[in-house]
């Protein structure tokens, strides 16, 4: 010890300490992260003693603490100490997360400029096939949301929610266009002409638009709950504006079917496959949006193992 007293403050400088912590984070040997010394002794002991508390998993605070320290205070600490093996590591580890910074800013850039454009587009449109397609770009834009805050559930209960209201959407479509038309004109007066496909596109938009009591519904409410968690102001806002796009264009189809008088007043027959397959797609979106704990508890079941095998 030195007769000022710091001999013991040298032996514990942030890089003499860091380094052994940063080592085993990622899976360098700890004894070529510090001098096998006897200055070094206490370090490693304390290393071995504490090793479940201090180091953990990956996700454990003493290692996050270490992966964001700066790489210029352990090269400052002990610039001839520390070895090239972990400056390249250090150098990775800035690298990757610096990294996914980056990722989550254009995952949410994307996002924005996705929901914009799809919604924008859908606006003016007057055929319900492009609106539907130019619908899809917005749809793929609520995704996003949900890929940018990492929210595996959301993602996926809105993936299951989209391809019932698609496919019950898309069935409805195409009996109309054999008969008349894809363009919305030709669902004026549809409620008259065929209650029941009627009732079968308004479930089909009102759950695209995300109406209470759907699986569309409970879909966006994960997606803007992750935005929310996230503290993803941004995309929680156009996320807001361009759902209320969403309902002006989808109910726009409902206005037409329900308000607006035909210009022909012959039924349209629908085969009893194509009955059965629409009910039962409407019975899945309504109970999704009623009761969507099946895939919810089907999805954590799913996370568990991994969780234990990786905790």
């Amino acid at each position: 010890m030195t007769p000022d007293g710091t001999g013991a403050l040298r032996r514990f400088t942030p890089g003499r300490v860091a380094r052994p912590f940063l080592a085993r984070e990622h899976g360098v040997p700890v004894e070529r992260a510090v001098h096998p010394g006897a200055r070094n002794e206490e370090v490693l002991t304390l290393l071995r003693q504490d090793e479940p508390e201090t180091l953990g998993p990956h996700g454990d605070p003493a290692g996050h603490k270490i992966r964001v320290l700066d790489r210029r205070v352990l090269l400052a600490s002990h610039p001839r100490d520390l070895s090239p093996a972990l400056e390249r590591v250090e150098t990775l580890s800035e690298r990757v997360f610096l990294g996914f910074s980056n990722v989550e800013r254009l995952l949410v850039i994307v996002a924005v400029l996705t929901l914009l454009y799809g919604n924008l587009a859908a606006l003016p449109q007057n055929n319900l096939k492009r609106l539907l397609a130019y619908s899809s770009i917005a749809h793929a834009g609520y995704l996003l949301i949900g890929v940018a805050c990492v929210d595996g559930r959301a993602v996926t209960f809105y993936l299951v929610a989209y391809l019932l209201m698609t496919l019950l959407s898309f069935a409805v479509l195409v009996v109309i266009s054999q008969r008349t038309g894809d363009e919305i004109a030709d669902f004026n007066g549809l409620a008259k002409r065929s209650p029941f496909l009627a009732f079968a596109m308004l479930v089909a938009m009102a759950s695209l638009a995300g109406v209470p009591l759907t699986a569309g519904f409970f879909g966006k409410f994960l997606i803007f709950w992750a935005a929310i968690a996230q503290h993803q102001t941004t995309l929680i806002v156009v996320g807001a504006i361009t759902v209320a796009c969403g309902f002006y264009y989808y109910l726009k189809v409902v206005r037409a079917m329900y308000w607006e008088s035909a210009a022909k007043i012959d039924s349209i027959p629908v085969s009893a496959l194509s009955k059965l397959a629409m009910t039962l797609l409407i019975v899945a979106i309504i109970w999704l949006g009623i009761y969507p704990q099946p895939i919810l508890r089907a999805l954590v079941s799913q996370r568990a193992p991994a969780m234990v095998m990786n905790p």
